[in-house]
């Protein structure tokens, strides 16, 4: 039968023995952990650790082993040693293949990170990374070249706009991370934004962006990134220069359809006979048939030869009709406007970027460019074709433009000339006061306007006396002073609403609207007063007159 001291240290024998196991398994297999992570301060001293209790728990053993007893709390304090091994051993259990797992998926990550940002560095098409909080994680060396900012500056940065835009606005790939809809994505990139039919989430836009090399067309795309899980962690942006492909492929095409558009333009001009109407109808043409949004076109006011041009608009597509005059008198106070400097200088002015022109007055806001085309009359200049663009406007634009401004042109002038036929034929050339003509087409307006509204209305018929003995006396070039000058007097006694006409001859007529007998006969004495006081060059003329008078109703 065993003693009490060898029942003793046979149990911490046994104590020693199994915690050593335990924690040797548990050691062995953390340790396992060092083929993934052997750089890692946290495995290292776990494994460390675990190599030094070892070594404490085989000593103990070999002194317990050797003969050396040891007190009975020993035994108590390695059975929790034991319990807590075996603990570590389940833990190591449970934990290890876990962590492998996760190390492993990391450095799987890691190598594909690595290739994936060796591969879009490489890339030859401009290109960045974004991650979910928007910060950008890769800026290649083609982007580099193309909107000339190092990677060093944007790479850590949430403001990939700097590099396109001059104000703070999203990018397609910050569209792409929040997962925004088409709403939001076109009200910053219009209808040039269009869903990707590759990849679900992605959006191309095509854009033009005048701070990239003087002004360029490009073509973005932006795709999510996913991660282990399947959830988006950013996104990869990249895009083309198209500059040159719009210039060489659109060019053909839109020239042949312009010059068909202002075909039909020209076309429907021709049926207008004023010439605000015609203005207006050419800036509603050129918006209809050439989506040309921006066009104003103002008049010069000025009938000076020379270089002098008062600005005045007529007719706008971007500017309400109630605004013309305001934004007129700006332009004259400001002394500032493109338009204005055409019509001076009586030549075409190609701004493409109208933030570096001091002259530079704007018709619509975050307008880049503008074009300025006179519309002349020999030395005259009637008035200029004004148009603002949110990209440069091309060769096509010019020669466009120019052909609208001569044909414009001899449409206005043809218009001032029936204008101004159509003045003379109902104008007396003595007296220069309406004809009979005139007097005929007065009568039948105000025939309607009683037939129409009701009211009252007068007519005189003015006879003068001995004005054959005038031009007998004195005479017909002093016939016709005299005549103009009785005109003038006739003129002088009415209301800026009568009507006065010479009928023929010394025979006149005169309308009076809203007027009776009373009012008529008052009218009638101061001409009779006006006739007997008229003198021409210092001579009486005596002139009297013979009245008749009729009223309405």
């Amino acid at each position: 039968m065993l003693s009490q001291k060898d029942f003793l240290m046979n149990s911490q024998v046994l104590v020693l023995a199994l915690s050593l196991l335990f924690q040797t398994t548990a050691t062995l297999m953390a340790l396992r952990l060092l083929v993934i992570a052997r750089r890692h301060p946290s495995v290292l001293f776990i494994a460390t650790a675990g190599i030094l209790m070892l070594f404490r728990r085989l000593r103990m053993l070999l002194l317990v082993i050797s003969g050396n007893a040891l007190s009975p709390f020993f035994l108590i304090h390695e059975s929790l040693g034991l319990a807590v091994s075996i603990f570590l051993l389940v833990s190591a259990w449970w934990a290890v293949p876990r962590l492998l797992g996760l190390l492993r998926t990391r450095d799987d990550l890691a190598e594909k990170h690595s290739t994936a940002s060796h591969i879009i560095k490489d890339l030859a098409i401009p290109a960045f990374v974004i991650d979910k909080d928007h910060r950008i994680t890769h800026w290649n060396s083609a982007c580099e070249r193309l909107t000339g900012i190092p990677a060093t500056e944007m790479i850590g940065s949430s403001e990939p706009w700097r590099a396109f835009y001059d104000k703070k606005r999203p990018v397609l790939a910050d569209f792409v991370v929040d997962s925004s809809g088409s709403d939001r994505v076109k009200e910053f990139y219009g209808d040039s934004a269009s869903m990707n039919e590759n990849t679900e989430r992605g959006w191309n836009a095509e854009f033009f962006l005048p701070k990239i090399n003087g002004g360029r067309w490009l073509f973005f795309t932006a795709v999510p990134l996913y991660g282990p899980e399947g959830s988006v962690i950013g996104a990869i942006e990249t895009f083309l220069d198209r500059t040159e492909e719009k210039k060489k492929g659109l060019s053909l095409s839109k020239s042949a359809s312009r010059l068909r558009a202002l075909h039909e333009i020209v076309r429907e001009l021709t049926r207008e006979e004023d010439i605000l109407p015609l203005m207006e109808r050419t800036v509603r043409l050129l918006d209809r048939e050439m989506s040309i949004t921006n066009v104003s076109i103002v008049e010069n006011t000025s009938r000076e030869k020379g270089t002098v041009f008062t600005p005045r608009i007529i007719a706008s597509t971007s500017i309400d009709p109630s605004e013309y005059d305001i934004i007129s008198d700006r332009i004259r106070m400001s002394g500032k406007g493109l338009s204005v400097k055409a019509g001076v200088e009586k030549r075409m002015i190609v701004t493409p970027n109208v933030n570096s022109s001091p002259d530079f007055f704007p018709f619509v806001e975050e307008s880049l460019s503008e074009i300025d085309i006179p519309i002349l009359d020999g030395e005259r200049v009637l008035g200029v074709i004004s148009v603002e663009g949110y990209a440069p406007l091309d060769n096509t634009d010019e020669e466009l433009f120019d052909i609208l401004a001569g044909h414009l042109s001899s449409l206005w002038k043809n218009i001032e000339l029936i204008k101004k036929m159509e003045s003379m034929a109902l104008t007396d050339t003595v007296t220069g006061i309406p004809n009979r003509r005139a007097l005929l087409q007065r009568l039948e307006e105000e025939e309607n306007r009683l037939s129409r509204s009701g009211g009252r209305n007068s007519v005189i018929m003015l006879d003068m006396n001995r004005f054959k003995e005038v031009n007998d006396t004195y005479g017909h070039f002093m016939g016709d002073a005299a005549l103009k000058a009785a005109t003038e007097t006739i003129s002088s006694s009415l209301r800026g609403c009568d009507f006065v006409a010479r009928f023929g001859g010394d025979e006149f007529a005169i309308i009076l609207p809203d007027t009776g007998e009373a009012e008529v006969k008052v009218a009638i004495e101061r001409i009779t007063q006006g006739l007997r006081d008229l003198r021409v060059k210092g001579i009486p003329m005596n002139l009297s007159a013979e009245f008749g008078l009729a009223c309405y109703p």
